[in-house]
């Protein structure tokens, strides 16, 4: 009987610990206003950023904590059910508080400048795919600045690098319903949508990016590639070009183009396009292959 009255203690404790660091994301997620974005917005971010994460993570930690308490885990499960839904309310009461606005020029300057230190630093954790970390800044910033786009928008990359289609998409359609002339997130929509084996809902999320913003050659390319994949060749051909019209030096997009038009037989425009591959890309070690197709087409 002591032991078992123990091994509860310990149970317990380990639950006090969980909780603990429940609470240290809700301190960060909760901080997120959102009162004064409109209602139909304020709902998808309540549902998805916070609500979601942190019963994800709760979900996750009572797992953990099944395994490692159990036989002991149908004595306290109806207690961390209890107390789940008490952390629910807890996050609501932190959400509803007010946030301190500062009180001087000098003092939002500083924040400011603070905010973009640290999302230039979350960019850099992104790139080096140190993405939970990315991640945890990019909420921290939103927590303290909930009108920071490039924060919404960077997050969502972060999801999209993770593979975590669902919620990137959440962001990504959050930040259409502020602006509908976002072409980047219509562009991140596309990616989604090709990653999920989405093609059509891909190619129109990729061309409203581009009726939005045509000056970027990367919403070209991944247009081009929505193509290829329909067996569009010609338009995969006419999206390639559009995107070296912008970035005409490079290599990628040549290199794919060059491929496409030795498909369509294209010969002409096959023999430009390798005198450009070998301009831009000198080192290509498949240039020998690819000119014999060239002259053999």
């Amino acid at each position: 009987m002591i032991f078992n009255i123990i091994a509860l203690i310990i149970a317990i404790l380990s639950l006090v610990l969980i909780i603990l660091l429940v609470l240290k994301k809700i301190q960060v997620l909760s901080m997120i206003d959102t009162k004064k974005i409109p209602e139909e917005k304020e709902a998808q971010v309540k549902k998805e950023i916070l609500e979601g994460r942190l019963k994800r993570k709760i979900v996750n930690m009572a797992f953990i904590f099944k395994q490692k308490t159990y036989p002991y885990y149908d004595e306290v499960k109806n207690k961390i059910k209890k107390w789940y839904y008490q952390l629910l309310e807890l996050e609501k009461k932190y959400r509803e508080k007010k946030k301190i606005k500062p009180k001087t020029i000098e003092a939002k300057k500083k924040i400011n400048k603070e905010m973009e230190d640290k999302l230039r630093t979350a960019e850099e954790l992104k790139k080096s795919g140190d993405l939970n970390e990315a991640e945890e800044i990019c909420i921290n910033i939103i927590s303290l600045d909930q009108k920071n786009i490039s924060a919404y928008h960077l997050l969502g990359e972060v999801y999209l690098a993770k593979k975590d289609y669902e919620h990137a998409r959440e962001i990504f359609s959050f930040l259409i319903k502020l602006n509908a002339q976002d072409d980047k997130a219509y562009e991140n929509l596309g990616v989604i949508a090709s990653s999920l084996g989405n093609l059509d809902e891909a190619k129109q999320d990729l061309i409203k990016s581009i009726n939005i913003n045509s000056k970027i050659a990367t919403y070209h390319a991944n247009l081009a590639k929505i193509y290829t994949a329909c067996d569009d060749i010609q338009k995969a051909i006419k999206s390639y070009q559009d995107a070296l019209n912008l970035e005409p030096n490079n290599p990628k997009y040549v290199s794919a183009l060059l491929e496409l038009s030795i498909e369509a037989r294209n010969k002409s425009l096959a023999v430009r396009t390798f005198d450009k591959l070998k301009q831009v890309n000198p080192e290509n070690e498949k240039l020998d292959e690819l000119e014999k197709e060239v002259n053999n087409m």
